[in-house]
C-alpha cells in the first residue's frame, strides 16, 4: 500500500492521501486543508452528510471548461487559437 500525493484544487500544494485532508465526494476536488475547502466553496451538513463545493453546485468552472466555451463562442478550435495568438502576443 502506496501513498498518493495531492495537488490542493486551491492553494496548488501537494500533500498525501494519508494524513488530513478534504475531498468533495460529488465531484472529487481535494483541498489540502478545511481552510483551502472552505474558501473553494465546500460545504458539509453534519446533520444529513450532504457535501457539495462551487464546482459541483456548478458556480464556478475550471479554466478548461472556460476556456472550450470561449473557444465555441468565438467560432475557433484550438489551433486557431494558437496561430491567432503567436500573430497577436507581440502587440
Amino acid at each position: 500500500m502506496g501513498v498518493d500525493w495531492l495537488a490542493c484544487n486551491y492553494c496548488g500544494e501537494t500533500f498525501p492521501d494519508c494524513g488530513h485532508f478534504v475531498r468533495c465526494e460529488e465531484c472529487g476536488a481535494t483541498w489540502c486543508s478545511d481552510e483551502c475547502a472552505n474558501e473553494e466553496g465546500y460545504e458539509y451538513d453534519e446533520e444529513t452528510g450532504e457535501q457539495s463545493c462551487k464546482w459541483c453546485r456548478e458556480e464556478d468552472f475550471t479554466d478548461s471548461e472556460l476556456l472550450k466555451e470561449a473557444l465555441s463562442q468565438l467560432g475557433m478550435n484550438r489551433e486557431e487559437l494558437v496561430e491567432f495568438y503567436k500573430a497577436n502576443r507581440g502587440e
